[in-house]
């Protein structure tokens, strides 16, 4: 009888990766200031890279017959047969053309993929709107960090007018912002990683 999949390697794998990533960002300011910058983004980039496959593989389990972590199962409307098959059903089920890549970047691309396989009520659902405007300023912080022009720019310029309270005349670099301490002892950049923990915890009901 083939094995049920389950949610808890995708989490134990994207925590395996986080976890040395948060170490890591913990001595960031002790190395030389030549290097901070580049250490901040590289390990911001990967970070939110890791965090989008694991829920891209919650997802996909969950749509193909795997549990939340607490033994509750999804009410799926469309079962997928495999992972491949559940990301085709996403991709195909209900619209009139096919979708083409899936995003699992911000809250409206996350739900946008499952819309037609589970409820907007389903816990996956809630919390990944629940932490929108988390995923979404690290989103932004990423992409200024791996593309640099004027569009992610303009939306990096907001996450630090909202953490500043004013963009200041000088614009700081991605990596040079995620340095700062906005809570107390605590690095932004290691404040992202734990964040994106507590999200994939959250979605998989850990």
């Amino acid at each position: 009888m083939p094995r049920r999949p389950s949610v808890l390697v995708n989490h134990r794998e994207f925590f395996a990766h986080a976890d040395k990533l948060r170490a890591l960002a913990v001595h960031v300011p002790a190395f030389a200031t030549d290097y901070q910058m580049l250490l901040a983004e590289m390990i911001v980039i990967q970070a939110f890279y890791f965090f989008e496959s694991a829920v891209e593989g919650i997802a996909a389990k969950l749509i193909c017959g795997a549990c939340y972590a607490d033994g509750i199962m999804p009410v799926i409307s469309h079962r997928g047969r495999s992972v491949d098959d559940a990301l085709t059903k996403m991709r195909t089920v209900e619209r009139t053309r096919p979708k083409g890549l899936l995003k699992w970047n911000k809250m409206s691309e996350i739900n946008g993929n499952v819309r037609y396989i589970m409820a907007a009520t389903e816990h996956f659902c809630m919390t990944c709107r629940g932490h929108a405007a988390r995923i979404n300023e690290i989103r932004i912080v990423r992409n200024h960090m791996a593309h640099g022009n004027a569009g992610t720019r303009r939306e990096f310029e907001s996450v630090v007018r909202r953490r500043l309270g004013a963009v200041p005349q000088r614009l700081p670099r991605p990596g040079v912002f995620v340095l700062r301490e906005f809570t107390p002892g605590t690095i932004l950049l290691v404040e992202y990683v734990v964040t994106l923990e507590a999200i994939i915890r959250d979605i998989a009901k850990i």
